[in-house]
C-alpha cells in the first residue's frame, strides 16, 4: 500500500493591517488548497493604507517574509473592502470594494528560507503605537480641513507638538510601556 502525499502549508500565512502584528489567516499544517474571505473596514476613506501579506511563524511582521505589500485607498467612497485569498501552489489575492476591483496578484509560494525566531513579544505596545499614530493622523487631517476649530496660534503650537511627537516614534513605545 502506498502513502498518499497530502500538501500542507509549512508556515503560517497572515496579514498585517498596519500595526506590525501578524494576524494569521492560514495556519501551518493547513491542507491545500484553502481559501479565506475577509471584510476589512478602512478608517478614513481618503487615506491610503498599507496591508502586508506575510509568511512565517513569528508574531511581528518584520520577523517574517513579506510576500506582498499592498497600498489600498478606496476609490469609490466605500469603507468596506473584501479580501479574498486562495492558496494551492500559488497565493491568489483579490481585493475588491462593493463596486470595483482594487487589487489582484498571484504569488509563487516556492519559499525555502523562512526565519524562525522564538522570542517573547508584547503585542499590545505595537497595537497602541499604531492606534496612537492613526489618531494623530486623523486629528491633523481634521484640523487641516477646519473640522476642528482652533485659533491660528493654537493650530501652530499643536502642529509643532504633533511633529515633534512623530519625529520621536521610539518615545511612543516608552510612553506606552509606562502607561500599561
Amino acid at each position: 500500500m502506498e502513502l498518499i502525499n497530502i500538501n500542507k502549508l509549512k508556515y503560517n500565512i497572515g496579514i498585517d493591517a498596519g500595526d506590525n502584528i501578524v494576524n494569521i489567516l492560514f495556519n501551518k499544517d493547513d491542507y491545500l488548497p484553502c481559501s479565506k474571505n475577509i471584510t476589512f473596514s478602512i478608517p478614513e476613506i481618503d487615506e491610503e493604507y498599507n496591508i502586508k501579506i506575510v509568511i512565517g511563524n513569528n508574531i511581528l511582521t518584520e520577523d517574517n517574509n513579506i510576500l506582498d505589500s499592498i497600498n489600498i485607498k478606496s476609490e469609490d467612497n466605500n469603507r468596506k473592502i473584501f479580501i479574498n485569498i486562495k492558496i494551492d501552489c500559488y497565493l491568489y489575492i483579490d481585493i475588491t470594494s462593493k463596486i470595483n476591483t482594487i487589487y489582484k496578484n498571484i504569488i509563487n509560494l516556492n519559499v525555502n528560507d523562512i526565519p524562525i525566531f522564538l522570542k517573547s513579544i508584547d503585542c499590545d505596545n505595537y497595537k497602541y503605537k499604531f492606534n496612537l499614530l492613526q489618531i494623530i493622523k486623523i486629528i491633523r487631517k481634521k484640523i487641516r480641513l477646519n473640522n476642528i476649530l482652533l485659533d491660528d496660534e493654537t493650530k501652530i503650537v499643536l502642529d509643532e507638538q504633533l511633529n515633534k511627537f512623530l519625529k520621536h516614534k521610539k518615545i511612543i513605545l516608552v510612553i506606552l510601556t509606562v502607561i500599561v
